[in-house]
């Protein structure tokens, strides 16, 4: 076995895939407390928008094309060695990945993060109104590939499953709001983390540089993706709000959740809770 190998075997790597507005930001800004902590900022979503082969772009934003941002070249990036880190830890989108799950890399453990599609599409749909309010809902029709994201994530995970032999852990928003300590001991349980109190909390300032593009980092932020991880603070446990009624939901919304309803229901299915 190479030097390398041997490296890569004594760091901890995984991945949370979600489908976007699902907390996953949060929890990269509640892992900056690692110690040798490297922290990578959705990638394959990166090359989705900016590499050779994307299919992704925004109404209103015409990002610059990076040939170096090719999907084969963010899979390689992600198995490089990262010297001098203990824990590699990355957020990304399985729809960004464009059906080509075989591009997630190798040394991983692969988690899941979901949230309720109600909740989901509903917050990136006041996203787009309160950043462009004459054309936001265009923007919220077009920010969506046609499966619309869960699917895709349900792809991914029976792709996991194929490919590892086991379940990976799938944890749900709801429950990691209502019980955040609990939740993400799981969370470091399952990846061999240990758990820091640290991780409840956090303040404005990251003191952890993210391993991510400037420009796509840049749009995120100025659209306004990042306000509450950023602001918030941290995890407060019992801060689950009630679902919105969906007769009370703008008709697009209503037409992506029905759509999206049993993907997600197929995965908080296999969901792991405090009480399991």
């Amino acid at each position: 076995m190479s030097s390398e190998s041997r490296d890569k075997l004594k760091q901890i790597r995984f991945i949370a895939w979600s489908q976007p507005r699902s907390l996953t930001t949060a929890l990269m800004r509640s892992m900056e407390c690692v110690p040798d902590v490297e922290l990578v900022y959705e990638p394959f979503t990166t090359s989705a928008f900016l590499g050779p082969e994307r299919f992704r772009r925004y109404l209103t934003v015409e990002l610059p094309m990076r040939k170096d941002l090719s999907f084969q070249a963010t899979k390689e990036k992600m198995e490089m060695k990262f010297e001098g880190k203990k824990v590699i830890f990355a957020k990304d989108f399985a729809f960004n990945l464009n059906g080509n799950y075989d591009l997630i890399p190798d040394g991983y453990q692969h988690t899941f993060l979901i949230r309720h599609p109600i909740r989901t599409y509903l917050s990136m749909y006041r996203v787009w109104k309160n950043f462009n309010p004459e054309l936001g809902v265009e923007i919220f029709k077009t920010y969506f590939t046609p499966r619309l994201g869960f699917q895709e994530l349900h792809e991914l995970y029976n792709y996991v499953v194929d490919k590892t032999g086991k379940e990976p852990l799938v944890l749900d928003t709801d429950d990691l709001l209502e019980n955040p300590k609990g939740i993400l001991k799981i969370l470091c349980d399952e990846v061999g983390l240990e758990f820091s109190e640290q991780m409840l909390s956090w303040g404005l300032e990251q003191p952890v540089q993210w391993n991510a593009d400037d420009d796509y980092l840049n749009i995120d932020k100025m659209i306004g993706f990042h306000g509450n991880s950023l602001s918030a603070g941290g995890f407060v446990a019992g801060s689950v709000k009630p679902l919105p009624k969906f007769e009370d939901l703008p008709e697009i919304v209503q037409e992506y959740v029905n759509i999206s309803q049993p993907f997600y229901d197929k995965l908080y299915e296999k969901r792991t809770t405090v009480s399991n």
